[in-house]
């Protein structure tokens, strides 16, 4: 699942880190996919305080499962820990 090491390049500045820079908070809930094969990556990586949801693009709302290729897991997060209390709720 996702093993891909592909993300947007970590030379590419996103407004949430102009905004941290101009001491703006931060935050993100939903999709992120611009990377996660490494953590400098994800999220809180990119100049977020603070993340919820998931990494991959496609997923199911209920269970927060996701299918890529022959791989199936869970995916749903708060931060960088997996936030599985969300199981089985509609996020």
């Amino acid at each position: 699942m996702g093993q891909s090491a592909e993300g947007l390049p970590l030379e590419e500045k996103l407004l949430s880190q102009y905004l941290k820079e101009m001491d703006y908070s931060t935050h993100i809930v939903g999709k992120w996919h611009l990377g996660h094969a490494i953590r400098e990556y994800t999220p809180t990586f990119r100049g977020f305080d603070s993340h919820l949801g998931y990494w991959l693009g496609k997923q199911d709302y209920c269970d927060h499962t996701s299918q890529d290729g022959d791989g199936w897991g869970y995916d749903f997060r708060t931060n960088m820990t997996v936030a599985t209390t969300y199981f089985g709720d509609y996020e």
